[in-house]
């Protein structure tokens, strides 16, 4: 499978010494801040990795490595003028990979937004419908509640039938996740400066 990382030049320099490099959970941003945190979010992508593609045979514990596989609706490298692959302004590496696909865990990018944000992904495809399952949702016990928006969270792994109609938007662009950069599945590199 051919992916793209963004990674900071920091990353790939160890990447080129030590040939194998992972996520260092001390330096992700998301996992640490306390006022925006997805801790839980990334234990729950972390646990669905491990039950569909494995632990990492490098070290146990760790956090995965983020990678594009279909962007603007297309399997191609993501256009680099575009802003958020890095800080603003910061020299970054996008790093073209070929991995085995059964080490690759590919979920939805705009339905990922939901588990990021609590949300339940219903089945709704109008605004009427989305009214009903809301109450419906709220009549519910708060475990209940939230044992089916984290069930319904499953829906983001599903990239074959994309959703579109006035509630969810799919399948433009796909995201993976994966546990190690390992040099000898670099293919390319590119460096950048980060929009």
């Amino acid at each position: 499978m051919r992916i793209w990382t963004f990674q900071s030049i920091d990353v790939w320099e160890k990447l080129k010494e030590d040939k194998i490099v992972t996520c260092d959970a001390k330096l992700a941003f998301y996992l640490k801040d306390e006022d925006y945190s997805f801790l839980q979010q990334y234990n729950w992508i972390r646990d669905k990795m491990i039950n569909k593609i494995g632990d990492s045979s490098y070290k146990s514990n760790i956090y995965p490595i983020w990678v594009w596989y279909i962007y603007e609706g297309q399997h191609k490298k993501p256009d680099l003028r575009h802003s958020a692959h890095g800080p603003s302004g910061e020299q970054m590496a996008c790093i073209e990979l070929e991995i085995p696909d059964e080490k690759v865990l590919l979920s939805d990018f705009e339905l990922w937004h939901y588990v990021l944000n609590n949300w339940y992904i219903g089945n709704s495809t109008n605004e009427e419908e989305l009214d009903a399952e809301c109450e419906w949702l709220d009549s519910l016990s708060k475990e209940e509640r939230q044992d089916l928006i984290e069930k319904s969270w499953d829906k983001i792994f599903n990239i074959k039938e994309c959703l579109n109609n006035e509630i969810y938007s799919s399948g433009e662009y796909i995201q993976g996740t994966f546990w190690e950069l390992r040099l000898n599945e670099v293919k390319r590199v590119q460096i950048f400066k980060a929009r």
